[in-house]
């Protein structure tokens, strides 16, 4: 279900537990279709190896303790297109910690809910759906209480290579989803591969601005992260482009910028996200076309889209971000193909793993109605559209029948948005993002 092309990925130096641990230390847990069970280590499978080593031998900055991970040693290579297994030992790749190197200019935005006129906690798709009502949605199983963030940070870093002066060029810029989550590591990313190596070749990575935004409460249906991040629309896309870019661009002058600005140019916008949070990035470039990089792990690209919801996004797309790979499949389908760029990946133990999938081509109801379970156990998926595995193979698939630049990780006996898999992983990822045009 993979394309053809495949490479195990290289450097991964550390030992594994025999206990599969998360990142707070907390044995992780596995869902089963609705059955929780203490995760086993998993007998070997790596159907995706390939001993090639694609990217060189030259290591970063000619220091031996930072050349053990891909974009460690690809200065003068490029991290490749296509489907990459990696597999246990994970170690996070160096070049996403402090390695010294001279620090940018972080700081913190607050933006009030009240003062959107996009997602201001007003929407009447949760709005008086509390717990006690008909179909109170898996936000309401998980918390209680559905509540909207009142005010929500937004982290920006500004890296040190970039120097305000007047007419500098507009600045690239990376939105991530979910903030503050690994927005260090990126930041690091940054003051590390953003420089000239001393021999004189090119930087890893171009310079950009990390905005990274807070959700905006809770989580999952009837929640207003899950409006914002599970809506087949535009409108999320919308907020960042209107609302939040022009209020981080408005802050540069009191912190220091007062000449820097954002491109508005698609080719120089990406997005970051995980999970819901990925799901939200495919679909603010999708529907918009103002981002051309998406960077997405565990993408909830599932039916998480609220059936009750109002603005006709449901209409157009029944079973929500599933429809990228399967039922209408808009990712294999749609021509021309966008101008996009993207970065995709899935775990191998990724939620509802083990639960049944509806055909690829299916466009009726699925094995338990035209349902999304919002009224039900929001662990027992029965409706043929919560299998995230599944989705992120046929993503692949899609994308590679689409046309589309992309690159698919597969993470062998890891979790949805495992720390273990992004932090072995992002730095490629970011250099993979922005090496290419769309």
């Amino acid at each position: 279900m993979f394309s053809s092309f495949v490479m195990t990925a290289i450097g991964m130096a550390s030992t594994m537990d025999s206990t599969r641990r998360g990142g707070s230390g907390v044995p992780l847990t596995l869902l089963v279709c609705g059955v929780a069970s203490a995760l086993q280590p998993p007998a070997p499978h790596y159907p995706h190896q390939s001993p090639v080593d694609a990217v060189g031998t030259t290591t970063l900055h000619h220091t031996d303790d930072r050349g053990s991970t891909s974009v460690d040693r690809t200065r003068g290579g490029n991290i490749p297109d296509g489907v990459v297994t990696i597999k246990p030992p994970y170690t996070t790749q160096p070049a996403l910690t402090y390695l010294g190197n001279p620090r940018g200019t972080p700081f913190v935005l607050q933006f009030e809910t009240s003062r959107s006129r996009v997602f201001n906690g007003s929407d009447p798709s949760f709005r008086g759906a509390e717990c006690g009502g008909p179909t109170p949605g898996e936000c309401c199983h998980k918390t209680e209480v559905c509540a909207v963030r009142p005010v929500r940070n937004i982290s920006v870093y500004i890296p040190p290579q970039l120097k305000d002066r007047a007419g500098m060029p507009a600045a690239k810029v990376i939105v991530m989803l979910d903030g503050p989550q690994y927005f260090d590591e990126v930041s690091y990313a940054l003051d590390n591969l953003g420089w000239a190596s001393p021999g004189g070749s090119s930087p890893l990575l171009p310079l950009f601005v990390v905005v990274s935004v807070q959700n905006g409460g809770s989580d999952a249906i009837k929640s207003e992260r899950g409006l914002e991040y599970d809506t087949m629309s535009g409108r999320y896309g919308i907020f960042l482009n209107t609302e939040i870019l022009p209020f981080v661009e408005a802050a540069f002058a009191s912190h220091g910028f007062p000449h820097l600005r954002l491109s508005t140019d698609p080719a120089d916008k990406a997005l970051f996200g995980c999970s819901s949070g990925g799901a939200a990035a495919f679909s603010a470039a999708w529907f918009t076309e103002s981002f051309s990089r998406v960077a997405a792990y565990s993408a909830t690209l599932v039916d998480q889209q609220d059936h009750g919801e109002t603005t006709g996004a449901r209409r157009d797309h029944p079973f929500g971000a599933w429809e990228y790979h399967s039922s209408q499949q808009l990712l294999s389908t749609t021509a021309p193909r966008k101008p996009l760029r993207i970065f995709h990946h899935n775990s191998e133990f990724d939620l509802g793993y083990n639960c049944s999938a509806a055909p690829v081509n299916q466009s009726g109801a699925g094995a338990n109605g035209d349902t999304n379970n919002t009224a039900g156990d929001p662990l027992n998926w029965t409706d043929g559209h919560h299998n995230w595995k599944v989705a992120g193979e046929r993503t692949a698939t899609a994308l590679q029948a689409g046309g589309y630049p992309f690159r698919h990780v597969y993470s062998e006996a890891t979790h949805h948005c495992d720390p273990l898999a992004i932090k072995a992983s992002l730095a490629d990822t970011l250099v993979w993002l922005w090496q290419a045009a769309p």
